[in-house]
């Protein structure tokens, strides 16, 4: 993970050696960093890298100063919860209570053995119950790929192999699904429920006659508004893209981080209803920033390098060593 300025100088870093691929990435209300390593490694990994087999497939809490807080899963492993968790792709955590919830999994889509679920855990990490099973149907998940908690409390859920927003009480009963936001990869909602997606995947094999591109829309209606389109970088066809939404001064900024073969970048777009030519593949998420829709001075952006996602800290997030 590295800390960034507005300015986009790097402040410092934590957590190298740790993970196998960081995949999502939260910073909940108390500016704890909670980050999911979607992958265990596999046998042709410790081959190439020997020694690495006790990391991946779990979900580590950080303070603000990069101290490991907790694990949850068992590094190394892929499993059901309590013991263990499959590829968790994204985490986020309930303001009310601290309970945390973890999408699972990023596997291949094509395997017989697919997982799709969301394992919930309280502040301690004591297991509560399982959200979903894996399929299309209502209340059913794909490659839940993001999650975000709404205004009224409801757990937004981008179940992105199925192209659709699905939106779920946090028992896990179903509410309603938006398909109009595409192939979602990355997800954030401000105060008022505005949500604004990243679409970095479709292409004509996988999501014929839709774009990438960043989506914005209302929860209360799920009709898009605004769509910025990709920006064209070396080695794409069709553009990068990414993923989130924070405000400050009163002018919205879009920050997002680009996913495209060996470009990745985090960008800053100033939305004011019109289209500009950019896009991205992962938002920034912060929950006191953006769901409490803070407008804090002095606030920073942490990420990791790669084709993931990217948050931003609050002004709690201060200076911290390497871990």
């Amino acid at each position: 993970m590295h800390h960034f300025d507005e300015s986009g100088k790097e402040i410092k870093s934590f957590g190298g050696g740790l993970f196998v691929w960081p995949h999502g990435i939260h910073v909940d209300r108390d500016g704890n960093v909670w980050v999911t390593d979607a992958r265990a490694p596999s046998a042709d990994d410790l081959k190439k890298y020997p020694g690495e087999e006790h990391k991946g497939s779990v979900v580590v809490k950080f303070s603000p100063y990069g101290k490991v807080l907790m694990t949850i899963g068992k590094p190394g492993v892929r499993g059901n919860p309590p013991d263990a968790l499959t590829d968790p792709s994204d985490v986020v955590t309930d303001p009310r209570n601290g309970d945390v919830y973890i999408a699972e999994s990023h596997t291949d889509v094509t395997d017989p053995n697919l997982i799709g679920r969301i394992s919930v855990f309280d502040k301690n990490g004591k297991f509560l119950r399982v959200i979903g099973k894996t399929g299309m149907g209502p209340g059913e998940l794909r490659t839940p790929h993001a999650l975000e908690i709404d205004s009224k409390g409801r757990l937004i859920v981008a179940d992105r192999h199925n192209h659709r927003i699905q939106v779920l009480t946090k028992a896990g009963r179903f509410v309603r699904e938006y398909d109009d936001f595409g192939r979602t990869s990355g997800l954030a909602i401000d105060k008022n429920d505005v949500i604004y997606t990243a679409d970095s995947e479709s292409t004509a094999k996988v999501h014929p006659g839709w774009q990438r591109g960043i989506r914005i829309g209302s929860l209360k209606d799920g009709k898009v508004t605004i769509f910025i389109p990709p920006h064209m970088v070396p080695g794409s066809e069709d553009g990068a893209n990414g993923r989130r939404h924070r405000r400050r001064r009163g002018r919205q900024h879009l920050y997002g981080g680009s996913a495209a073969p060996r470009h990745y970048e985090i960008r800053k777009e100033v939305a004011r209803g019109s289209v500009r030519s950019a896009c991205y593949s992962s938002f920034i998420r912060c929950s006191n920033c953006v769901k409490r829709g803070s407008d804090r001075s002095g606030s920073s952006i942490i990420s990791f390098f790669g084709p993931s996602e990217i948050s931003c800290s609050s002004a709690a997030f201060k200076s911290h060593s390497n871990a």
